[in-house]
């Protein structure tokens, strides 16, 4: 039987640290072999995350965004929420049950406005000075500034940001060529361009499947994803920029093997899909 997840690798280069998670991370399934959560809220959760071993960003989205039909907004009652987790969220800060916050995914393309993206970053960088800060987005208002209802922003990266991911998938088949070819250009006109020297980048190559693709069935999706994974996880460990390695939906068993730590041009062997 197959267990689907959301995977995340976080190589921190300058601790030499492996960190992997799991979106939507089932602790009883997954804390053997993973090293951080970043979708959890529950202070029982988070404290029995860090009694196992694993470091924590908490899951900030619900107590300042509202996903709204017509878009994402910031909410009305944000300070009544937020209140009323602030002691336990300033205790587990302080006593490292936490390490920071993870603020949502494809806020913009929802339809969130940049000020409210900054405002919820800023404020939690006033309170939590150090805290690793950490939001996901689409591509488009990266590379044209357009959400998915057609407005159109001025993108830009919120200077209290510690970590930006963007999603850029194909599904055309394995290609040894495509992070070299598509992916590193983008990065390198639309991402590292808007960061600044403190901030780093996560990327996030796919790792999923279809029965109504004609061009990839399940095997060549397989092949696909895994040949993607071990071109992201190289440039990842030989990038400066690069704090995380991020993986989409994983179909993973936990007897998979981790990714080894090692020099850039070593070659990284590894299944991603496993049955």
């Amino acid at each position: 039987m197959l267990t689907q997840y959301f995977m995340i690798l976080f190589s921190v280069f300058s601790i030499n640290a492996l960190h992997i998670s799991f979106w939507d991370n089932n602790l009883t399934e997954t804390s053997s072999f993973s090293t951080l959560t970043f979708k959890l809220a529950n202070v029982t959760q988070l404290r029995q995350a860090k009694t196992n071993g694993l470091s924590n960003l908490y899951y900030a989205f619900w107590f300042f965004y509202d996903p709204l039909p017509t878009g994402y907004v910031l909410r009305d009652d944000w300070q009544h929420r937020w209140a009323t987790i602030e002691s336990d969220v300033s205790a587990m800060y302080h006593d490292g049950t936490i390490e920071g916050f993870f603020l949502g995914d494809e806020l913009v393309y929802n339809g969130l406005n940049l000020s409210s993206l900054a405002f919820v970053s800023n404020f939690l960088r006033e309170r939590y000075t150090n805290a690793t800060i950490w939001y996901n987005e689409a591509q488009p208002p990266v590379t044209t500034g357009k959400d998915r209802f057609g407005v159109v922003h001025n993108y830009s990266v919120p200077a209290s940001l510690s970590w930006l991911s963007v999603d850029k998938y194909h599904e055309d088949g394995a290609n040894k060529s495509w992070v070299e070819l598509v992916v590193k250009p983008f990065y390198d006109n639309y991402v590292f361009p808007r960061l600044a020297p403190n901030q780093s980048v996560a990327i996030v190559p796919g790792a999923f499947s279809s029965d109504n693709n004609p061009g990839c069935n399940r095997s060549c999706y397989d092949t696909m994803c895994a040949t993607d994974a071990t071109s992201f996880y190289n440039w990842a460990r030989c990038s400066a920029r690069t704090i995380c390695f991020s993986i989409a939906e994983l179909v993973l068993l936990p007897s998979a093997p981790l990714l080894p730590l090692n020099t850039c041009d070593s070659p990284c062997m590894f299944s991603l899909c496993s049955e």
